[in-house]
């Protein structure tokens, strides 16, 4: 992110600073590491629906 803040121009939903509060079934975490060492781990809750279903 510019230092700067963000171009008003920009259609991002950014959340920065501080988690969201809602009623999620899902989540995502990415991890960047040195050496091409990456992860991205997707999280579902127990019993939750598939997405389209």
């Amino acid at each position: 992110m510019r230092s700067g803040g963000l171009d008003p121009s920009d259609d991002l939903d950014v959340v920065s600073g501080r988690p969201r509060r809602g009623a999620w079934a899902a989540g995502i975490a990415n991890s960047f590491g040195f050496g091409g060492r990456n992860v991205s781990p997707a999280f579902t809750a127990v019993g939750s629906k598939p997405v389209g279903s």
